[in-house]
């Protein structure tokens, strides 16, 4: 016996066999299954009996094929004798003979497959349907029975049920040895008569899977969790499964919160995944505010950042003639660069993408730029954009550097603007890649992967916002900080988004904060651990978990708590959160302040109180405790992200986003795997002897020792590198002591170039000498691969 399985185009088909030794399908030609008769005999899985013959290559052959008929005496008689030579396992043959007489040969093929086809007995479910429902009942059908309908086991079933409690569960224990789904409301009955058997109850009700609705599951669920029987992985699955279905039923179904569940003491373990759960259906209000805290990530780079290709094509005949008013006029008898036109129309695109993403907060914008074109107008002296009719804007574009992409410190300012009242214009970053002008005047993206570049809106800031904030954090480590006129460098971590950016995220930790402090249940005080240490301590609340913080951790956020709150006015709950510069100075000024304490650091162990708090329990601690190593040593230096918001540290969001910054550049990210390297080279006999720490608005870091001595701790390269017979800026960041050399002049050599000073510095006779020794080197190499293919191809 077989079952059609397929029918090919061409008119052979294959079998599979039921019965027999081989089960290798068994080849149909033409004849064959044209001799099957009409078409719903052809249709696969339909039962067929064949005549087969093994060809001389092994291969199965049937001479004789014919639909399998249920009413064939003959065939029934032959079924029958096979299953009494196998044995019969003391059926009474001769009553199952009679118990379907319209169909004799649907029984003895029932046993026969049973012994014989490992298979998918889901195939003879057209034939079970068959078969009257009333023969269940009989103990001869027994090892049969998980083939019946679900209504006729379900009678079997409650029949046992009332006769011997013992009697029903050894049935579900064996329809679930046979892979039969189990109803909920079976166990259930058990559950109430057998309390002794539990344990086998729960196991059952995992191990089947159990059908039921998903309050049911749910109960099943918490039963295993109470017991600890099964996998605790799957129970915990079955919860939030469960909640997810009852989170997107009907209204009707959602009734209020379960005060027992709430309450249910395992909750303090949950996984995340199942906390979700069970916020969105029972407190979606929080779980709402949850995700948009958690997607500030997604949502930042869907407004601020848009494909460089398409922005470059959308520039028109005005644009480009702005542009070339910029293009400095050449000295005679030289012409303009390429390159120097291609930055001009970058920088064009660059307030074009500015001005949009202004209006897509819902701002008023007008492109004053544009009015270069008209010369009775002189108000784009002050501004590029003006906002709402009052605020100007001083849209600053860089190309990314090579290898400090948008994590460069090189956002040159040259002097900040004045609109007509005197007041400072606001700055705005944007990032864009390198380009270059085509032959036919298009501008477009270089690169191997261009259409991955972005322009991206890094943010904003004012004149004095980082003067200021290097001013308020003296209190954390008086560092010194030279005085200056002007600004000839924005770091990437300078800037960050306006408050309209942030209206979603700012409302979500209204909401949190508010539901914070509702209620001290256990669900409640699990999701509480959901939000990272910082947050809390911003809140000025002292966050779960805290007493197994270590003692830098602790410290750190005390000190961030008391930081923020001087920022603070009046009594009311701080609604938002820091913007990136402040956090980011407050970081290095915290670390110093460690680290003159003379205490152990890893400053790279700060990285986990940017996720979510620590578990209850020493037993768990283990995830926490490896979050973040100090220092990553797999960094690709020099890579150019290639999506503005993913890291090639991380691979994910940066860490200022657990709270709500979006830091597209990552720089908290590296700020901290920076002082995790400090941490490791620079000795606490060594840090105390530096008297002086000089942190510059650029971004680098030295400190002096009592001699004079200057050591550069924390840097970014402003050297120039040959790539491809163009020169260029390197732009790596962040150098850092320890991993970076430092050269006899003090400072750190960049890796990726060899410079230790910038363009427009004195140059060091130290970099003449090393760039020297790299390109003999280069040329030697170079030298011998041509020497070994010219030798290979002779």
């Amino acid at each position: 016996m077989g079952v059609l399985k397929d029918v090919r185009p061409k008119g052979f088909g294959f079998a599979q066999p039921l019965t027999g030794e081989s089960r290798d399908d068994i080849f149909l030609n033409e004849t064959r299954l044209a001799t099957l008769g009409a078409a719903q005999e052809r249709r696969p899985q339909a039962l067929l009996l064949l005549g087969v013959i093994e060809k001389g290559d092994g291969k199965r052959s049937a001479v004789r094929a014919r639909p399998l008929d249920l009413q064939d005496a003959r065939t029934a008689a032959l079924l029958w004798d096979r299953v009494l030579r196998g044995g019969s396992r003391g059926l009474d043959v001769e009553r199952l003979r009679t118990l379907v007489p319209s169909f004799p040969v649907a029984l003895p093929l029932l046993f026969v497959l049973f012994d014989e086809w490992p298979g998918d007995m889901g195939l003879l479910d057209p034939i079970v349907s068959l078969m009257p429902g009333s023969i269940w009942h009989e103990p001869a059908l027994r090892p049969i029975l998980h083939l019946a309908p679900s209504a006729a086991r379900g009678e079997v079933f409650l029949d046992a049920l009332r006769h011997d409690p013992e009697a029903a569960l050894s049935l579900l224990v064996d329809w679930n040895a046979k892979r039969r789904l189990l109803k909920a409301a079976w166990l259930e009955t058990l559950w109430r008569q057998l309390p002794a058997r539990c344990a086998t109850l729960v196991e059952l009700a995992q191990s089947t899977g159990l059908s039921g609705e998903p309050e049911e599951r749910l109960q099943w669920a918490r039963r295993g969790i109470d017991l600890d029987v099964g996998d605790r992985a799957t129970w915990w699955e079955w919860i939030a499964n469960a909640a997810g279905e009852l989170a997107a039923a009907p209204a009707s179904r959602k009734n209020a919160p379960d005060a027992a569940m709430d309450d249910w003491t395992p909750l303090a373990f949950a996984p995340s995944y199942v906390v979700r759960a069970l916020l969105r259906r029972w407190y979606p209000d929080i779980a709402a505010a949850l995700r948009i805290l958690e997607s500030v990530t997604r949502w930042s780079h869907e407004q601020a950042a848009i494909r460089a290709d398409a922005l470059l094509k959308d520039l028109d005949a005005q644009d480009r003639e702005l542009a070339e008013q910029w293009v400095p006029s050449p000295a005679p008898g030289e012409k303009t660069e390429p390159w120097v036109r291609a930055q001009m129309l970058t920088a064009r695109a660059a307030e074009k993408w500015a001005s949009r993403y202004l209006q897509s907060l819902g701002l008023g914008v007008r492109d004053v730029s544009i009015e270069q074109l008209q010369p009775s107008l002189k108000e784009w002296v002050k501004m590029d954009l003006q906002v709402d009719g009052r605020h100007g804007v001083d849209v600053k574009n860089c190309r990314r550097t090579v290898n400090g992409g948008m994590r460069s410190g090189r956002w040159k300012v040259k002097a900040f603007k004045e609109d007509a009242a005197g007041r400072k214009v606001t700055l705005c970053g944007v990032s864009s890649p390198y380009t270059r002008v085509e032959d036919d005047g298009t501008l477009s993206v270089s690169g191997r992967d261009s259409g991955a570049e972005y322009l991206v809106v890094l943010g904003v800031t004012y004149a004095a916002e980082v003067d200021q904030l290097l001013r308020s954090f003296r209190d954390v480590f008086d560092a010194y900080t030279p005085a200056r006129t002007t600004l000839k460098e924005m770091p990437a971590w300078a800037w960050d988004y306006p408050a309209a950016h942030y209206r979603k995220r700012n409302d979500a930790l209204i909401a949190l904060r508010a539901a914070a402090g509702d209620g001290v249940s256990v669900l409640a005080r699990r999701w509480h651990r959901e939000l990272p240490p910082l947050l809390w301590s911003i809140w000025n609340v002292e966050s779960p978990g805290f007493a197994q913080l270590d003692d830098q951790q602790r410290a750190f956020l005390r000190d961030l708590g008391e930081a923020w709150r001087k920022t603070q006015t009046g009594d009311a709950v701080p609604s938002s959160v820091p913007r990136l510069p402040w956090l980011y100075l407050f970081t290095l000024h915290a670390w110093l302040r460690w680290r003159r304490s003379g205490r152990p650091s890893d400053a790279g162990r700060l990285k986990a109180l940017f996720t979510s708090c620590p578990e209850p329990s020493a037993e768990t601690d283990e995830p926490f405790e490896k979050l973040h190593e100090a220092v990553d040593e797999d960094e690709q230096d020099g890579e150019v992200t290639k999506k503005p918001y993913l890291s090639t540290r991380t691979g994910g969001a940066p860490l200022a986003a657990s709270i709500g910054i979006a830091d597209p550049a990552h720089t908290l990210d590296h700020l901290l795997n920076a002082l995790g390297v400090l941490d490791q080279h620079l000795p606490a006999t060594e840090f105390q002897r530096i008297e002086r720490f000089t942190f510059h608005p650029n971004g680098v870091l030295t400190g002096t020792y009592g001699d004079g001595k200057r050591r550069t701790l924390l840097a970014h390269c402003g050297g120039r590198l040959e790539k491809r017979g163009v020169e260029m800026e390197c732009g790596h960041w962040p150098l850092t002591f320890g991993r970076n050399e430092t050269c006899a002049c003090s400072r750190l050599i960049c890796h990726m170039c060899s410079c230790c000073t910038a363009s427009g510095q004195p140059t060091c006779s130290h970099e003449v000498e090393r760039k020297k020794r790299a390109r003999e080197a280069l040329s030697r190499l170079t030298s011998l691969r041509t020497w070994r293919r010219r030798s290979s191809r002779s």
